[in-house]
């Protein structure tokens, strides 16, 4: 478990004061952090000042390796955060910030790449690239011939983001 001290101002009547939180529970070993959970008691608080009882939030990160779950509760993502991806893996995390990097949304991306992968269903299809002069996204296709690359004209990415926000 890894803790942190945290401000916590009531609302009842508004007195300040520090709560001990967990921050990153492995839960394989904290039974008892278990049961707090399922109780909410992990987050419940009682002023020091009145004594009345309050909930709060704080960003947290529940691991069970025994049942392969990573579980997180993020309160504190800035306001001006817009997008929020959670991966598995490192190919999958840099794909992703080359994505975001590019100023793309991954869920178009993956969307693409589903198409693509229609053509070529053994290869590996990543994403490498917008070169934005020639408007052109670059992916590379891994199979047993080796890698080889295929440009996407940037007007079929706007085309899949405009049949998604239709959709939705």
């Amino acid at each position: 478990m890894r803790s942190i001290c945290l401000q916590v101002s009531c609302p009842k009547c508004s007195a300040t004061f520090y709560k001990k939180v967990e921050q990153y529970i492995q839960g394989d070993w904290e039974k008892q952090i278990q049961e707090k959970i399922k109780s909410k008691e992990l987050f419940c608080v009682c002023c020091k000042g009145c004594g009345h009882l309050f909930y709060i939030a704080y960003d947290l990160v529940y691991v069970s390796i025994k049942k392969q779950y990573t579980l997180s509760l993020q309160v504190n993502v800035e306001a001006n955060t817009k997008l929020y991806y959670n991966v598995s893996n490192i190919e999958r995390f840099c794909e992703y910030f080359l994505i975001l990097e590019d100023q793309l949304l991954p869920e178009i991306i993956e969307d693409i790449k589903i198409k693509l992968k229609k053509h070529n269903q053994q290869a590996r299809i990543t994403y490498k690239e917008y070169d934005q002069e020639s408007q052109t996204l670059w992916f590379s296709f891994v199979d047993h011939d080796g890698e080889q690359w295929k440009a996407i004209d940037y007007e079929y990415y706007l085309f899949y983001q405009k049949r998604k926000k239709e959709s939705t």
